[in-house]
């Protein structure tokens, strides 16, 4: 269930037509508030349920190799929670959007259904609260089941298909503690030396991880280029580069916390400065490497 994600984002080919699916077929509401960057030619900020969703506007579209077998690695749907899952599919088959799966009682105690939106993207409904044969979090649970059944769609879960669970939730879980050693730091960086050279330390060991995991990342996409459209390939070599060089200035950061906590905590912030200032060539080499192959 979708407790804290900031907004889940939907590639489309027309927002004109897909903002008024979502609106009138699935409940969704125009969101004020702070919006996605871009600007609102581009993107269009729904509310589900209370809960943020957004359309982005493809400017290329490719014809998409998505295929209903649930063996393909990513993505696999993005599912709302309903108080009655056949009132709701009526209303979407009304609507003329094709099923992939009519509504039907599924293995965990729910009643589900699927169907593809007006641009291909596959979507849930989904009405009860699954009985986990292999729970990870109880408190996640309990505020699932805490959480009365909506009168409209509201946003619930995106299922994504793995080949290593375990490497995955690893990989998520060192995510999401990142924000938690830069607090750390903020507390701690002026309760005296011991305790700010601690906090100094695992700041800068865990932005050097992030560093190493970033150039992991690109040096797998140079090696496995069939995962990434063709015009974004250019941009790999520049991306490691960048992720390699700004993790290893974390080292030198390592080092200085013992002499002095002060300074490194300049470092970090220099690299922050420098990542926020500098101007990477990655996104230049997509977007010129897209319009060459747009033009072509």
């Amino acid at each position: 269930m979708i407790l804290g994600s900031a907004w889940p984002v939907l590639g489309v080919v027309s927002l004109e037509r897909s903002v008024d699916f979502y609106c009138a077929v699935l409940g969704c509401r125009g969101a004020g508030g702070e919006a996605p960057p871009g600007g609102g030619e581009r993107h269009a900020l729904l509310s589900s349920g209370g809960r943020p969703l957004v359309l982005e506007l493809v400017a290329r579209p490719e014809p998409s190799a998505w295929v209903n077998d649930d063996l393909q690695c990513g993505i696999r749907h993005v599912a709302f929670k309903v108080d009655d899952v056949d009132r709701w599919a009526a209303r979407v088959k009304a609507a003329g959007a094709p099923f992939t799966m009519e509504p039907r009682d599924a293995t965990g105690g729910v009643r589900i259904a699927f169907f593809l939106a007006p641009d291909g993207e596959h979507i849930e409904l989904v009405q009860g609260n699954v009985h986990y044969s292999h729970p990870w979090s109880e408190q996640l649970i309990g505020a699932e089941r805490a959480t009365p059944a909506p009168a409209t769609p509201r946003l619930d879960h995106i299922a994504i298909s793995v080949a290593g669970l375990e490497r995955t939730l690893a990989f998520l879980l060192f995510i999401s503690i990142i924000p938690w050693p830069t607090a750390l730091a903020s507390n701690y960086a002026d309760q005296g030396v011991p305790q700010a050279r601690a906090a100094a330390v695992l700041y800068a060991a865990t932005m050097l991880m992030m560093g190493l995991s970033f150039t992991w990342g690109w040096r797998y996409l140079s090696a496995h280029p069939e995962l990434v459209a063709e015009p974004a390939r250019p941009a790999f070599p520049a991306g490691a580069r960048r992720a390699l060089l700004g993790g290893l200035v974390y080292f030198v950061a390592i080092a200085v916390a013992f002499l002095s906590p002060t300074a490194s905590f300049a470092i970090d912030a220099f690299v922050a400065v420098y990542f926020a200032a500098s101007k990477s060539k990655v996104p230049g080499l997509i977007v010129r490497s897209a319009d060459a192959d747009g033009s072509s």
